[in-house]
């Protein structure tokens, strides 16, 4: 039962992240019987994307990538962008009646520190079994994407959150 909006922000690995929107989503029933979330994904990186891709800057190689960190500094040194893109955001999300969840990737971990203090915001890791050990983000959850239960723990974790 989705009674609430849940706030999330996603890090680990690719193709456990992959996985996990697969199976919230939870498309034709794949995975469970209820219907998936509603999901809007928010990635800073994205957005400065297309600015430079306004700009015929598109070759996505070590320059590009380089150049788009240091952009994304000074922007945000200068004029405090990631914050405000992303309280724009949150507050887009929350008064839109047809999403569910709400997710941010790539984000500075001090802001989504500070986001956190003011919004309910959960911090969930997708890692790997074999990484297990090594695996050190500071979050709510960590969630192992080759785990026989995945699916199951996704779930559970969402259900629980909308509540």
């Amino acid at each position: 039962m989705k009674n609430k909006k849940i706030i999330m922000a996603l890090d680990g690995v690719k193709n456990g992240k992959t996985k996990f929107l697969e199976i919230a989503r939870n498309e034709n029933k794949k995975y469970y019987d209820d219907d998936g979330w509603w999901i809007w994904n928010i990635n800073v990186n994205n957005v400065l994307q297309l600015g430079l891709k306004r700009l015929n800057i598109s070759q996505k190689d070590n320059k590009f990538y380089k150049f788009l960190g240091e952009f994304r500094n000074l922007i945000n040194k200068y004029y405090g962008f990631e914050e405000i893109y992303s309280r724009k955001m949150i507050d887009k999300f929350m008064n839109n009646p047809n999403t569910d969840i709400l997710i941010f990737h790539n984000i500075d971990s001090k802001l989504i520190g500070n986001l956190k203090k003011e919004f309910d915001i959960y911090i969930l890791a997708i890692g790997e079994e074999k990484d297990k050990n090594e695996f050190k983000y500071i979050c709510d959850e960590t969630l192992f994407w080759d785990a026989q239960n995945f699916s199951d723990n996704i779930y559970d974790l969402l259900d629980g959150l909308s509540k």
